[in-house]
């Protein structure tokens, strides 16, 4: 069973960046914050709070809803060969809180 915070999350991430939703795979998703090695074993700059790994499924790890939103972006780039682009990302986690209205 998906968890249904990360569909919510993924549902939010394609409105606000207008990518559609594709129905699988479905990254793994760990609500925490990032720690030093994933930091620096992925793309993520060193002071990032969460994470998105584009291997396998992918894995999702944030510790809030603004940067699981932020990361769901990125693994709908991923999932449509596209570059993991900041600015939409960013742009999503801005407006994240307009999903949960």
């Amino acid at each position: 069973m998906a968890d249904p915070t990360l569909l919510l999350a993924l549902a939010c991430a394609a409105r606000l960046s207008g990518l559609p939703n594709l129905p699988a795979p479905l990254p793994y998703y760990e609500r925490r914050a990032a720690s030093a090695y994933e930091r620096a074993h992925s793309d993520a700059p060193l002071s990032a709070v969460g994470v998105y790994w584009p291997y396998a499924e992918g894995v999702i790890v944030a510790p809030d809803w603004p940067t699981l939103v932020h990361e769901a972006v990125h693994h709908l780039q991923r999932l449509h060969d596209l570059p993991l682009e900041e600015g939409a990302a960013y742009a999503a986690q801005r407006r994240a809180g307009e999903c949960l209205n």
